[in-house]
């Protein structure tokens, strides 16, 4: 993308577009950061602002706007000015014009930083063991900013992409290397429908070509969809189904299964780390991922075995007398704690609550009564009103009013865990400085 002596037109200047800055000038661009924030601090010099109500008008001004991923594509000033001509663009787009390594791009509803990871730690194993001679690199929202990497990344490396719906919405090019997890419900908050965010996350697939690969799950009906928009060769990952090219489980064993090669195993599901069903689903569609990459079985093994998962989602802490203790305090919704939830068959003592995001949890309560739960600490703001439902539903797990300090809540969940238990902390609510 040609930005030299270009009017350029940041709109929204939160941690994305930020990154663009030093970008921007190296290449002697003209910057206006654009914001619906008057107050914000000006901080940064020789560029222009247009900040208040009206930051969005008069984009016509400009040759570029980048827009930041919280504000829609489909906003109709952005969209008018699209049609008048000026470039529409966002700093993944920018990123993926001039990134001269293959990517690995990433996207699905639940899980896009877990598999991103596994990938990158398997990748970087086939480096280590020589099979991969360039540098791995592990960008978006779990790693560092893209457009940060650019001056740094050499074309025998591999980028591995976490993307958003947020992120693809409008991209004219998609991965080399597309990675489609699970896509149900989430941010219509954002966008309008559910099929306008099922029609975002296809962007991943929609301009690739034949010599690209889609990776998707074959269990779920919107993700295996993608692959009548794509021309590339098509692969599959499941839990459940083996009939399949790519990766899945059989006997209690992950498998890799390429065209013309005699199937692998990888490794048994027990080395793996992370617990839970769904992240079997991540580990296998990370290992089919990796072998597209160049990366051998051995070296998937000791990537994917390696992994111990992401700070705070369902992340192992400690074991003490016998009772282990998770943390996934990023789980902010009743349907990610569930996930938790279900992750156990050892009995379970739930840490939940905290301030109020509104959430149903009509359906998680009832899904609950069959978990391996057997108590639930109540906390924070919402935990008067979780503990009132779980008496309503009539929940058979024993309610605890939780303590003003998470030292002292999570010494009355040791009170009551059992020897070879676990207390988990998914409160599905923010926590707004609780935990």
């Amino acid at each position: 993308m040609d930005l030299k002596h270009k009017r350029v037109a940041l709109l929204g200047f939160g941690v994305e577009n930020r990154g663009l800055i030093n970008y921007l000038k190296q290449r002697e661009s003209q910057i206006t950061i654009c914001d619906s924030n008057e107050d914000m601090t000006r901080d940064v010099d020789n560029v222009d602002y247009r900040l208040g109500d009206n930051y969005l008008s008069k984009l016509t001004d400009f040759d570029i706007v980048f827009r930041t991923p919280g504000l829609p594509y489909l906003t109709p000033q952005l969209q008018e000015a699209k049609k008048s001509g000026v470039v529409l663009s966002s700093q993944v787009e920018l990123f993926m014009a001039e990134c001269p390594a293959p990517i690995i791009g990433v996207t699905g509803t639940k899980g896009k930083g877990t598999t991103s990871s596994l990938i990158h730690a398997a990748l970087t194993a086939a480096k280590r063991n020589g099979e991969i001679s360039g540098s791995i690199h592990l960008a978006g929202n779990i790693g560092v900013s893209a457009i940060s990497l650019l001056n740094t990344i050499q074309p025998s490396d591999w980028v591995v992409l976490e993307l958003s719906s947020f992120q693809l919405q409008g991209l004219t090019r998609s991965p080399h290397i597309a990675v489609v997890l699970a896509i149900t419900v989430d941010h219509l908050n954002h966008h309008k429908t559910v099929e306008e965010y099922h029609a975002a996350k296809r962007f991943i697939v929609d301009h690739q070509t034949e010599s690209d690969f889609l990776v998707t799950h074959l269990d779920s009906p919107t993700s295996r969809s993608f692959e009548t928009n794509t021309e590339a060769e098509v692969y599959y990952y499941s839990r459940l189904q083996s009939h399949i090219q790519g990766s899945f489980i059989e006997s209690n064993q992950i498998i890799l299964r390429l065209p013309n090669k005699p199937q692998q195993t990888v490794c048994p599901i027990s080395d793996i780390k992370l617990v839970g069903a769904y992240n079997l689903e991540n580990v296998t569609a990370a290992t089919i991922a990796s072998a597209l990459a160049g990366a051998s079985a051995e070296s998937i093994r000791e990537g994917i075995t390696s992994f111990t998962g992401l700070h705070h989602r369902l992340e192992f802490v400690t074991e003490k007398q016998g009772v282990k203790y998770y943390d996934d305090s990023k789980a902010t919704t009743p349907d990610s704690t569930l996930a938790a939830v279900q992750a156990f068959t050892q009995p379970t003592v739930l840490i939940i609550g905290g301030s109020s995001k509104g959430a149903d949890f009509t359906e998680f309560i009832e899904a609950m009564k069959a978990s391996a739960v057997t108590h639930v600490v109540c906390i924070g703001q919402e935990g008067g009103r979780i503990a009132q439902l779980l008496q309503q539903y009539n929940a058979p797990q024993q309610v605890i009013m939780g303590a003003n300090t998470m030292k002292e809540i999570v010494h009355q969940a040791a009170t009551v865990a059992q020897p070879g238990g676990v207390v988990l902390l998914s409160p599905a609510c923010a926590s707004f400085g609780m935990f």
